[in-house]
């Protein structure tokens, strides 16, 4: 069994262009155990619009750790980091397949008139 406290807003900077990259920790306390630290790295790619309300942002990285200083010194050098958060977009968000080119087939015309 685990008791769980509220998810907390460790950090947070916009995204040039738009969005935003957060940093999210939560507190798990075990009853058997010591407790522990559990981060996720968020981003979100939109800065506002009708799309941004219903979709959830992506989790790009998930640390642990015993303190919360451990779980920043984890997951914060790519959360500060531009191209650590496009290339890791890129491995989570599957490329689009852009659809196969519809092929038209020839009308066949016949001659009536002969």
């Amino acid at each position: 069994m685990r008791l769980n406290r509220t998810t907390e807003r460790a950090y947070l900077r916009t995204l040039p262009g738009g969005g935003y990259v957060a940093i999210d920790v939560k507190y798990v306390r075990r009853v058997l155990r010591r407790g522990q630290y559990r981060g996720v790295m968020l981003v979100e790619r939109r800065s506002s619009g009708e799309r941004h309300g219903r979709l959830e942002p992506i989790v790009v990285a998930r640390a642990t750790g015993n303190t919360l200083d451990s779980v920043l010194h984890q997951l914060l050098p790519a959360a500060e980091c531009n191209p650590a958060i496009g290339a890791a977009l890129l491995r989570r968000v599957p490329p689009v397949k852009a659809k196969a080119p519809r092929v038209r087939r020839p009308r066949i015309v016949h001659n009536v008139h002969a």
